[in-house]
């Protein structure tokens, strides 16, 4: 796989719009899977704003993702 150019990046995120969200919720979370298998992406429209959750085997997850094209 290709190295990542960082000013090529930040310019498609720049020019992402707010109806670009569910595209963006797929590409991080292929993203973040190649350094964290155990990622498991939650999808809908009620899933409380978890985008995604690392499993844990046996106990709850405690470490939540979201996503969003959006400034906070």
């Amino acid at each position: 796989m290709r190295p990542i150019i960082r000013e090529r990046f930040e310019f498609a995120l720049s020019q992402l719009k707010p109806e670009d969200g569910f595209g963006f919720e797929q590409f991080m979370n292929s993203l973040l899977i190649r350094e964290i298998p155990d990622l498991r992406p939650v999808g809908g429209i009620h899933d409380v704003g978890i985008d995604a959750f690392v499993y844990q085997s046996g106990r709850d997850s405690e470490v939540f993702v979201q996503h969003s094209v959006t400034t906070s």
